[in-house]
């Protein structure tokens, strides 16, 4: 009986997410967006909540200059788990998609995939092609073909 009250008196080992996407506020800064990264990395809803919350010109004007290749999987996971969530959120997916294609050494990033990376692009991709094909979203399917293309050759 001692024993159960001891464990029952435990802390938990479960990680507690102190930080949230709405607590980080928008970047300023690429140091913004990881430690946004760092902060969230385990608790992949809230990393998705902020990269949806990112904006494709903030994506663009904060990581074009390069990132590192853990952000650049972490946005890719994020926005695979985002982009089917409807019109918008593909739409979304789409824009940061574009302006991480105009990343400084994004063709070193893109050689460097992992096999679940390249499912990330693959299912981001699906779902906004989806959603193109219907006509719900502001591109056409071939651009969003185009766009695949750089990721992979698939």
């Amino acid at each position: 009986a001692a024993q159960a009250a001891a464990q029952a008196e435990a802390p938990s080992k479960r990680p507690v997410c102190l930080a949230s996407a709405r607590s980080l506020g928008p970047p300023a800064t690429s140091a913004d967006i990881e430690v946004a990264w760092r902060s969230l990395r385990r608790h992949p809803p809230e990393w998705q909540q902020y990269v949806r919350g990112l904006s494709p010109s903030t994506v663009g004007s904060l990581l074009g200059r390069g990132m590192a290749p853990e952000i650049f999987s972490a946005m890719l996971a994020a926005l695979s788990a985002t982009a089917g969530a409807g019109a918008a959120s593909a739409e979304h997916a789409y824009g940061v998609l574009q302006a991480l294609s105009s990343a400084s050494r994004f063709s070193i990033l893109t050689m460097c995939l992992d096999k679940s990376d390249e499912r990330a692009v693959a299912a981001a991709f699906d779902a906004v092609v989806a959603h193109a094909e219907a006509g719900d979203v502001g591109v056409g399917p071939a651009e969003v073909r185009a766009l695949r293309s750089k990721f992979c050759s698939s």
